[in-house]
């Protein structure tokens, strides 16, 4: 079967500055109503707090779809291996196409990547890559024992795409939340970044992570800021410049958000006319071309006068029901190739130490086949990277691969071991947050054991 283009199987968001400028023209009403959300503007104001004076930026890089990551990181050792290839079936990696790694801490058994990811595997091995196994929304630790029995308290609509890709971005798994973790660690860093300009940027897609109760993103092209044109609409040109010359309440609210717009699409358009080009060093792809821009951005920040970023990328086609072995290979050369691209580019710009990038995805997938690929599960395998990292090494227990264990609760499902809490709260530690800072960003933290997952220096 041949398998269908990346771009067809992802369930991405995703929203262009034109299309929402657009959209806003069309409708003074919306425009006023969005408000700061929909245009990217921030209605964050510093309370007179210094704020930090060195600069940090962390990227997430969304994997849409539920990346099956248990053929990313597979043991390589015989007992290991043959647990592993018993419970994956016709999935299974060939034991001799895995890239070997020698993690530092040693448990017994040895690990591979898969054979499509040499620049993931470079990164591992020179210690700017590590991996956090099992990791998944949870609302506390729970056992199998407890799932099976039913008495339980999981996340709701575990294996729902919507659900579990808010969940991860939300970091708290037991109700409706309306900002994302990231928008929330951003809320309590004063003068992250200077006005109107926001520290949280999407590029070419959507999402929660960076919505704050401050601080909103603001989304970005692959090409750059793209500003609203009407020329090519003259009924459309009257009707908006009627809106901006309007005094009712939603044309002003309108008229501001236009004004904020344009003011910093030409502040982020004059400093990217001198960012490096980076050319022929990106894929030409969606994430090639996404991540591209980060470090465009990234490489342009004292200009900006920047202190804290955090980026927001993603790409789709990772829920492979089907066509699995043909597109897996693809999906991680990808991955592969634009996050090696982008470690390039940031020892390039001189900003490696200062760079940390993570990957989400909303679940991972299951252990056993159902025939042509693998069906939603639960745990799944983060990686960070970056010079800050402590790299060349696993951070937690690989799940138990055998049907029988203690980590699949059925049907091939892994049960979490890493809260996406305990992520988010290391990533906010480097970040420069205070524990007490963490605890209110992360209310359920407090219910796993450690708060700290060591993987940052």
């Amino acid at each position: 079967m041949t398998p269908k283009p990346i771009s067809q199987r992802s369930a991405l968001p995703r929203i262009s500055r034109r299309g929402f400028l657009r959209a806003a023209g069309r409708s003074a009403a919306a425009a006023a109503v969005l408000g700061p959300q929909a245009s990217g503007m921030r209605v964050f104001s510093s309370s007179g707090a210094a704020g930090p004076t060195d600069y940090k930026a962390m990227v997430c890089v969304f994997l849409y779809g539920g990346a099956d990551s248990l053929n990313l990181l597979v043991p390589t050792s015989a007992a290991e291996y043959a647990t592993y290839a018993n419970a994956r079936g016709d999935l299974a990696e060939a034991q001799g196409s895995l890239l070997p790694i020698q993690p530092l801490t040693s448990t017994g058994a040895t690990y591979g990547l898969h054979g499509a990811v040499p620049e993931l595997q470079s990164l591992f091995q020179s210690g700017q890559l590590a991996f956090v196994p099992n990791v998944g929304p949870l609302v506390r630790p729970v056992t199998k024992a407890e799932i099976l029995a039913g008495s339980a308290q999981t996340p709701a609509n575990l294996f729902s795409h919507n659900d579990q890709q808010t969940q991860w971005q939300v970091a708290h798994a037991d109700g409706p939340r309306t900002t994302g973790w990231a928008g929330r660690m951003l809320d309590r860093v004063a003068n992250a970044s200077p006005d109107p300009l926001s520290p949280g940027i999407s590029i070419d897609v959507t999402g929660q992570l960076l919505v704050g109760a401050q601080v909103q993103p603001y989304v970005l092209g692959v090409t750059g800021t793209e500003s609203l044109s009407l020329n090519d609409n003259p009924s459309r040109r009257a009707a908006v410049d009627a809106i901006m010359t309007s005094r009712h309440a939603l044309a002003e609210e309108f008229a501001r958000v236009q004004r904020e717009s344009t003011a910093i699409d030409g502040v982020i358009g004059q400093s990217l006319a001198g960012a490096p080009d980076f050319a022929g060093l990106f894929p030409d792809s969606s994430l090639g071309q996404q991540l591209r821009m980060v470090a465009q951005m990234i490489s342009v920040r004292a200009q900006l006068g920047v202190r804290r970023q955090v980026f927001f990328v993603g790409t789709g086609g990772f829920d492979t029901h089907d066509d699995q072995l043909a597109l897996l290979p693809l999906l991680f050369r990808n991955l592969s190739q634009s996050i090696g691209a982008f470690q390039t580019a940031m020892g390039q710009v001189g900003e490696v130490d200062r760079v940390t990038g993570f990957t989400h995805s909303e679940f991972g997938r299951t252990l056993s086949s159902n025939g042509q690929g693998s069906d939603h599960g639960w745990g799944g395998h983060a990686m960070c990277f970056g010079g800050s990292v402590r790299g060349q090494d696993i951070y937690g227990a690989m799940p138990d691969l055998s049907p029988t264990g203690s980590d699949d609760v059925g049907e091939g499902r892994l049960i979490p071991r890493v809260a996406v809490d305990q992520l988010s709260a290391t990533l906010a530690k480097w970040f420069g947050l205070t524990a007490p800072e963490v605890d209110m960003m992360l209310p359920n933290l407090s219910r796993f054991s450690s708060r700290d997952l060591g993987f940052l220096v």
